[in-house]
């Protein structure tokens, strides 16, 4: 999330500001703000937060597109969860991310609790990044790989980027002259081995099919059990 932020937060001194959902993810919000103060800015004056409307759980859909209408001409960022978790609202990301094109803004969402737990088309919605954890519903383990995910537009046109090893051409990578040539960018970390030996697994369709099942029973067995509550 740092990372993407570091390279799609390019604030102005007409656009500056990043929408988040009010009650994100404590990680996403302390990386929101440490990227406001990166750039010497001031976290009241540019960080947007939208919460439910009173005595409602979820954000409607229409009050995001509200806000970005109303804010967007000073929004470099728009940056929501895809799942929020202390609600489990699904956002509407392809109107989300309508929304903020519109008025010239950035989109990207924090993706933690949507990976593998919800049916997602980021490229066909447009959505110019996104980024998430491995070990919530993709069934990894602690401390496994993040993945981020960049819209091919932004493939070679989005600087700075943070390399590291890990991006680095393979061919030439032990050669050890400090001279790197990037393949991939974004991709910084080396890989922890055992870890990623569960996590292929879990990628397989098999796998990813019985999650869905497990989440989907679980699911119908709350409506039946807790329609009184």
């Amino acid at each position: 999330l740092l990372s993407s932020q570091l390279s799609f937060y390019k604030p102005t001194p007409k656009r500056y500001k990043i929408l988040l959902e009010d009650k994100a993810f404590p990680s996403d919000h302390y990386a929101i703000e440490s990227q406001i103060r990166l750039r010497g800015l001031d976290v009241t004056d540019s960080m947007l937060t939208i919460a439910p409307r009173q005595g409602e759980d979820t954000i409607r859909t229409e009050d995001i597109v509200s806000v970005i209408e109303r804010e967007g001409e000073a929004m470099a960022l728009v940056m929501l969860s895809g799942v929020q978790y202390y609600t489990g609202q699904l956002f509407d990301m392809e109107a989300i991310t309508r929304a903020g094109h519109a008025k010239g803004c950035l989109v990207g969402f924090d993706c933690a609790h949507a990976i593998g737990n919800a049916e997602m088309q980021l490229h066909d919605w447009n959505v110019d990044f996104a980024c998430w954890c491995s070990y919530k519903y993709v069934n990894s383990g602690a401390g496994d790989l993040a993945g981020a995910y960049i819209h091919e537009k932004h493939a070679h046109s989005v600087k700075p980027t943070l390399t590291g090893w890990w991006g680095h051409d393979l061919k030439t990578r032990f050669l050890m002259n400090n001279g790197i040539t990037i393949l991939v960018e974004y991709q910084s970390l080396t890989q922890t081995l055992l870890l990623e030996i569960q996590h292929i697994c879990n990628l397989h369709t098999t796998y990813r099919q019985l999650s869905y099942d497990i989440l989907t029973t679980i699911i119908q067995h709350a409506e039946s059990h807790l329609t009184t509550y």
